[in-house]
């Protein structure tokens, strides 16, 4: 934020250059008298800074701790000119009636209305209601419009560039700027413990493209507590995007969504709308014909209405009264009696109803200038009860002072609304330029406008539920109670605008027991899911949509319940061929979009009784939801894309009311929260036990991570949820640890890394397997294995070149679209055998001789990796020059027998 400098001709500067891109907006011509001024206008202002730098007074810094300024004690020089801003231009064929520049006011009304600051009465309204808090953020140095601005030496004057670039101090003070030092962001955590997810963060602020400071921690018990949000669109695919705003606008938003209170929105709701609507760098709404959001904040001279306190004014009504031209009050001018004149017109036949909905399709302008293009319109529309109902349908929704003053105020039959709806369309519109009382409003009605695209899809998502048995207070009682811990992803691409929902399945303690149900799948025509409801006697259920392919549908003893839902994911293929990129530009486009689409194709119950049934069989990868020790299944919450398919979910879950409060309170593990290959469901349960289990129930191994976060992964790749996590066993009981001899990766350069004049390859660790001692080469490839070991694009060199990884133009020199170098023209299996030795590396182990695997150091970036044996031998893979490790150390009497 910045202000220009007060001196006089610096001032006049200013305004000759805002006065010169009004009359150039306005299409007149820029050779006009005034534009550039007579030539001692300049040796004039030079005498004025001289006496001005004599007189030097002292200004106090607005924003320093002192007593409230009082607003009533100055005076305005220009009294006689204070009414000039508002003349308006013709909209009706009537409208000079109301003329904002006739100097006659009505005589009840607030003459002393100051030009180039607001009234002293209309102060912005603090809303009864508190956000999280409502502390101030330090200012001084990273706020401060008016910094160094009180300075009138040569020393501190700013430049031309400067002063092109701040905005006129006279037309602003600075209470009409604070509210711009109060943003907060709308952000999603899914791992959030309630049924909504969404949340408002504490006070910060929007630093560059991309990012959203927190700077005050907020109360919102959703609160993901981080203090550096992305905004908008987030590169990384495990990041979540958030959308900043000011409170002020945020409380406009709620009454354009036709709320009184702001805490009324519906925060997960508004979430999916504004990611619906967004774009890399902001949203897809009309925010008006400003130029200030740019990469960062720019202050347009010309453009201060913009950053004036759009909030509620009060006693704006009675400055409001003041000003009303005295014309409104004598009534209009009646019938022009343009009817003979006229010879013809063609919406003559247009009947007053049809009129109507024609008007809800057309803004303010746009229906004035029809009335004037007809004589039928004109008059049809002529009536007070119209004007009226157009005050309270176009402008009072927006002008809330106005509506207190019709209201409240007592006026005269003969008044003229129609004028009055003119006027104040015209002295409220968001004009380059304009100055005096009304910024604030204009600037409201510009932040009213730019809200306005986002209710037909709010309105729609927010559409009420039928499930009246949440009026059972028991069932609200459940479902106050329910938690939901994790509502991972389960589809790719990542949705635009989803919807969070939740259904719930249990209403009261005696359903669960009890009563028997039928639990029910619903599947698209692609096999994704789509719906789940659980059915007991005549009522369902149900979370998503039943408009699908039923799966197997499962009955549920009464004495049975779930414990534990298992999803089945399809694998997302990253070399997925069928996608069109004709329309890619670069190599990166390309991986933004280059896997296949993922989501849930296969489901498995597991009840309480521990019998298990599968409802739909298809799928590779796992992904389980299990129900903590001594909770229920209350329901399900989760997300649905625009395209019906189930995105996230999760179980919502309750203690009994008679668990004890004071007991431990269980958590997921890192297993229970992670999607698994088929290489992690079925393992050895004991040392001598043959029975085998799921990693996330195995007690037998214990899985250790090297951080809690997820792994940053390239823009390009796929969400941490999605990647399934496989597991290499080299020894499943101590025993066998004498069995191994090797353990071997799969090593291919993709690239070249640089640090100044330095070069050196950049591998890839593809796959990971190991060697046992008495086997040969072809049972070794047999043997378990992580990732991939070939044929692979990149083995090939012109993969590199050309391939989707290349910085290289995907258009020819005509600009016309190439066809990109896909796996199966490349002929892979022909030009390179799997394993090939070229690409492999080796770590000899001598297991026989008591030798073992006790360390595994990860680079902090997952580039690299160490294993360290107990006789002090290492290996290096990956890329060189990591100095920023993980450390893992096994533990006495614990073993390494694998990766994951």
């Amino acid at each position: 934020m910045s202000f220009g400098s007060r001196r006089p001709k610096t001032l006049r500067k200013r305004r000759k250059l805002v006065a010169r891109e009004i009359r150039a907006r306005s299409k007149q011509d820029l050779g006009q008298k005034d534009i550039s001024g007579d030539g001692d206008d300049d040796e004039e202002m030079e005498v004025a800074d001289k006496a001005e730098d004599e007189k030097k007074p002292d200004v106090p810094n607005p924003f320093a701790k002192q007593e409230e300024p009082s607003w009533g004690d100055t005076e305005d020089e220009d009294e006689d000119d204070e009414m000039k801003d508002y003349e308006i231009s013709e909209s009706s064929s009537d409208s000079e009636s109301i003329r904002s520049s006739d100097s006659d006011f009505y005589p009840g009304g607030i003459a002393d209305v100051r030009r180039r600051s607001p009234s002293p009465d209309p102060r912005t309204l603090r809303d009864p209601d508190c956000w999280s808090q409502w502390s101030e953020l330090t200012i001084w140095d990273e706020f401060d419009p008016y910094k160094a601005k009180y300075n009138d030496d040569d020393s501190s004057s700013m430049d031309s560039y400067e002063e092109g670039r701040a905005y006129d101090p006279e037309k602003l003070e600075a209470d009409e700027v604070r509210w711009l030092n109060r943003s907060r962001a709308l952000s999603f955590n899914p791992d959030a413990s309630g049924i909504t997810k969404a949340f408002i963060s504490g006070r910060g602020r929007y630093d560059d493209y991309g990012s959203f400071r927190v700077r005050k921690p907020g109360q919102d018990r959703n609160d993901n507590h981080e203090d550096d949000l992305t905004c908008f669109h987030a590169y990384n695919p495990d990041q979540i995007p958030c959308y900043p705003f000011h409170e002020e606008c945020y409380k406009i938003l709620s009454k354009v969504l036709g709320y009184d209170r702001y805490q009324a929105v519906d925060k997960d709701v508004l979430y999916g709308v504004m990611t619906a609507h967004a774009d890399d760098r902001g949203l897809r709404l009309p925010y008006g014909n400003i130029s200030g959001p740019e990469q960062f904040w720019e202050c347009i001279p010309g453009e201060e209405y913009s950053v004036c306190n759009p909030g509620l004014r009060l006693g704006f009504e009675d400055v409001l009264h003041g000003v009303l031209p005295a014309s409104l009050f004598h009534g209009d001018s009646g019938s022009l009696a343009l009817s003979r004149k006229v010879r013809h017109d063609s919406l003559h036949v247009v009947p007053y109803d049809v009129l109507l909905n024609v008007f809800e399709h057309m803004n303010n302008n746009d229906m004035l200038a029809l009335m004037n293009a007809s004589t039928h319109v004109l008059e049809t529309t002529r009536n007070t009860t119209f004007w009226k109902h157009m005050l309270r349908l176009r402008i009072i929704p927006w002008f809330w002072e106005l509506g207190k003053l019709l209201d409240n105020a007592t006026l005269p039959e003969v008044f003229d609304y129609k004028g009055l709806f003119v006027w104040i369309n015209n002295v409220t519109t968001p004009e380059y330029g304009m100055e005096g009382s009304f910024m604030g409003i204009a600037n409201r009605r510009r932040i009213w406008e730019a809200c306005k695209p986002l209710v037909p899809m709010y309105k729609h998502k927010i559409a009420p539920i039928s499930h009246t048995e949440l009026e059972d207070e028991e069932a609200r009682a459940l479902l106050d109670r329910a938690e939901s811990l994790h509502m991972p992803i389960v589809s790719y691409p990542l949705p635009k605008g989803a919807t969070t929902v939740s259904a719930q399945f249990i209403c009261s303690w005696h359903e669960i027991g009890y009563r028997a149900c039928v639990f029910d799948t619903y599947w698209n025509d692609d096999g994704a899911l789509v719906g789940i409801a659980v059915t007991f006697g005549a009522t369902e259920r149900v979370l998503g949509s039943t408009q699908g392919k039923p799966g197997l549908q499962l009955h549920i003893d009464a004495h049975e319940w779930i414990q534990e839902i298992r999803v089945s994911l399809k694998e997302c293929n990253m070399f997925e061929e069928s996608i069109d990129r004709s329309h890619y530009r670069t190599a990166m486009d390309n991986r933004r979009s280059a896997a296949g689409q993922g989501y849930i194709e296969g489901m498995e119950l597991v009840l309480t009784s521990g019998r298990s049934k599968v409802v739909q069989t298809h799928g590779i990868n796992t992904r389980p939801f299990v129900v903590l020790s001594g909770m229920y299944l209350i329901g399900l919450t989760g997300q649905i894309d625009t395209n019906g398919v189930i995105s996230r979910l999760g179980l919502l879950q309750s203690y009994h009311p008679e668990h004890n409060p004071r007991a431990p309170k269980p958590s997921y593990t890192h297993a229970q929260t992670t999607l698994w290959s088929p290489s992690a469901l079925h393992l050895r349960s004991s040392a001598t036990s043959q029975s085998r289990t799921p990693i996330w129930h195995n007690n037998f191994y214990n899985l250790h991570t090297f951080t809690s976060g997820n792994i940053g992964y390239d823009g390009g790749d796929l969400p941490a949820a999605m990647l399934p996590h496989h597991v290499l066993l080299w020894s499943q009981t101590a025993e066998k640890l004498k069995n191994l001899c090797r353990i071997s990766t799969f090593n291919v350069v993709t690239g070249e890394c640089s640090s100044g004049t330095d070069h050196w390859p950049c591998p890839d660790l593809l796959g990971f397997t190991y060697f046992r001692k008495g086997t040969s080469v072809a049972e070794e490839r047999a043997n378990e294995q992580v990732g991939t070991f070939g044929p692979v694009p990149c083995q090939a060199s012109e993969w590199r070149e050309e391939g989707w990884y290349s910085a290289k133009k995907w258009v020819d020199e005509d600009g016309k679209p190439v066809k990109p170098l896909n796996p199966s023209d490349m002929n892979l299996a022909d030009r390179f055998q799997p394993f090939d030795e070229k690409h492999m590396l080796h770590f000899e182990i001598d297991g026989s001789g008591g030798e073992e695997v006790t360390e595994v150091h990860v680079s902090q970036d997952f580039k690299a990796i160490k294993l360290k044996t107990n006789r002090g031998k290492e290996c290096y893979w990956g890329e060189e020059r990591r100095n920023q490790w993980y450390i893992r150390v096994a533990s006495e009497g614990e073993y390494i027998a694998g990766l994951s």
